[in-house]
Parts: C-alpha cells; structure tokens; sequence
C-alpha cells in the first residue's frame, strides 16, 4: 500500500479497541504478563509502537496517522513521533472536544468530527449548513490551531447506490445512496477547508455559491442522485 500511493501519510487505523473481549481471553493476558506488563494497556501501546516503527522503516518516507482513540486513552504520546519534533497525527471523529484537547496536548490534528457525509445518527451534522459551519479551529488558541491542526477530512460510512436502510440504533430510515449524501455536504466542507476568508455562517451569498457548484459538478462530470439544495433538509429529517 505504501508503494502505491504516493502521498507522505499512512493511515493505521486503530479505532475502537475492544479491551471489553480482551479480558476474556487467556492466551493474552498471559502475554502480557509474560512481558511484563500490569494490564492489556501497555500490551495495546506495545503493539502500536511496533505498527509505527515499521512505517518508519519503509523505504518510501512515510508517516502514520492514527484515529484519536490512542491519544485520548494514553496509549500514544507526543513523544512516541520523531517528525521534526511534533507529536504524531491524530484524527479526530468522536467528539467536538477531542480536536481541542489533542491539539493542546501536542498531537497534530486532522479534524473529522461533524464532517461525516452520510449524516449518521450522533455524527452532528444535521444540514448541508452545519457542515459548512463546522470549524474546529474556533475553539482553540490561534497559534495552537496555526501549529497542531494540520486541517481536516470529510468520511463517510458505508456509501452505496442502496436505496436506504434502518439505523438499527435510533430506529430511522438513513439514506446512504452516494449522490444523495456526498455532494451537497462535501462542498460546504471543501470552502471551509479550503478558504482562508470564508465566513462563519452559512449566509445567502454561500447558499448561491454551494448551488452554483452542485449544478456544475452535474454537469461537467455528471454526478447523479443530487439532491437540490432546498429539498436537502429532507434526508435529515
């Protein structure tokens, strides 16, 4: 995967650990003793320690990403990198505070939370406005934001062209076809990311704009399953 993609990051997952099952199995908590460890914990950063030294290790230069799970639980440290003297890279999705907290602790950032493009039930983002309107950088100090928040991703879920299907969570109907749910929440997403002076709030001139560019993209590359912009409140509803 390294030698394929020729850009400086990897991304090496590591979301979600399920320590709940690990308690229950013999052969590794008899690892971890044997190696010395209390608890699963030290077993966990053991191992992700390793993951990180051999992406160090490829002849291509890369970098790790992690998802910030490692960083909130201390499973990883700003010391555990050695880029340039930074903390390694973290994504946050969870929570609106953990791109905050990470950054003040010294892990660079790219920022995922509220910019998940299937509107999942708790993914905060509720309209293609509150995509536009999300921005991390507010919540922190200007120049930890400026040294620690390298920018941020849009994700999603599980896209598809199925019709929809029921959040077995909150019991709703989800539509998760891919035209549906990627364009009009991934254009509010690329001005904030990508302009230095776009305003905070979604305002008459960006509704313009974020139509004007759905109607292109219809057209010069023929995206289908667009929902027009005023009908877009329909799939959170």
């Amino acid at each position: 995967m390294a030698e394929l993609f020729p850009d400086p990051l990897i991304h090496i997952g590591h979301d979600e650990p399920p320590r709940g099952c690990w308690m229950e199995d013999a052969e590794l908590l008899e690892r971890a003793k044997q190696m010395g460890f209390p608890g699963l914990g030290g077993l966990q950063r053991h191992f992700l320690q390793r993951v990180m030294q051999m992406v160090e290790r490829l002849p291509f230069g890369k970098e790790p990403i992690v998802w910030a799970e490692p960083a909130l639980s201390e499973m990883l440290f700003v010391n555990d990198s050695k880029h340039d003297g930074h903390g390694p890279i973290t994504q946050s999705w969870l929570d609106v505070d953990h791109a905050p907290i990470l950054a003040q602790r010294g892990f660079r950032v790219i920022e995922s939370f509220g910019w998940y493009l299937d509107g999942l039930p708790g993914s905060a983002s509720r309209s293609w406005q509150h995509y536009y309107e999300r921005n991390p950088s507010r919540l922190l100090d200007p120049e930890v934001s400026k040294r620690q928040v390298l920018g941020g991703e849009a994700c999603a879920w599980e896209l598809d062209e199925s019709t929809a299907f029921y959040s077995a969570e909150e019991r709703q109907l989800v539509f998760r076809r891919f035209g549906e749910r990627v364009w009009h929440n991934l254009v509010p997403v690329a001005e904030r990311l990508w302009s230095r002076t776009a305003p905070e709030k979604a305002d008459d001139q960006v509704t313009a704009r974020v139509a004007s560019m759905l109607e292109r993209l219809q057209i010069t590359i023929g995206i289908e399953n667009v929902v027009p912009l005023e009908l877009a409140h329909l799939l959170y509803s």
